[in-house]
């Protein structure tokens, strides 16, 4: 899927002559290129979105796909629902917006839809967020002890720090009258069934 480009400085410009319903590049009025690109650099596998007599009968959407060889752009016609049809010179043509641009954007933002852990203890820990469009991967530190509990599925892993909420305890279960501390209950859980009095 190609890189969609956007600019809030694009200058709409003309058509420098004719075009048929069906040609692959398309001249704009003499030094007007640039800003109608509003500084926007079109590279390998991006689209920029213009409009070529927009609000109008003959309007059509067209995708800019290279350029600009001085005034002059590579074209994709008949975008976004639209048709290719003829348009002359001096047409307006400007940057939009489409539907097909939303919903693109709408498919960029699907909720995840289930996780899942794979890996192994030697190695690395991955998370797996499901989402309609797709499964993304988020690689983890190595660990047997970090855990994702209580997380919600609609939160992110965004600067947040895993750390452990588990402490592996030996239990050291005391029956007789009296006890005394040792060395060894060191990391230990220590309880009494004596009662006081």
């Amino acid at each position: 899927m190609a890189t969609r480009l956007y600019s809030s400085t694009s200058v709409e410009t003309t058509l420098a002559s004719t075009i048929n319903s069906s040609v692959a590049s398309i001249t704009v009025a003499t030094g007007t290129a640039t800003t109608l690109l509003g500084g926007v650099t079109i590279v390998a596998n991006s689209q920029f979105t213009i409009a070529i007599d927009p609000d109008t009968i003959s309007e059509e959407i067209v995708f800019i796909t290279a350029g600009p060889s001085g005034d002059t752009f590579t074209v994709t016609r008949a975008r976004a629902g639209s048709a290719g049809v003829a348009h002359s010179t001096g047409a307006t043509v400007k940057h939009v917006l489409t539907s097909d641009d939303l919903t693109a954007f709408a498919a960029g933002i699907s909720p995840v839809a289930s996780l899942a852990f794979s890996g192994s203890t030697s190695g690395t820990t991955t998370l797996q967020a499901t989402a309609v469009a797709g499964t993304n991967t988020l690689s983890l530190p190595a660990t047997t002890t970090d855990t994702l509990a209580g997380i919600a599925a609609t939160q992110t892993l965004t600067n947040k720090t895993l750390t452990s909420p588990k402490i592996n305890l030996t239990l050291n279960a005391q029956t007789g009258t009296t006890y005394t501390l040792v060395a060894a209950d060191s990391g230990k859980l220590v309880t009494s069934s004596m009662l006081y009095q």
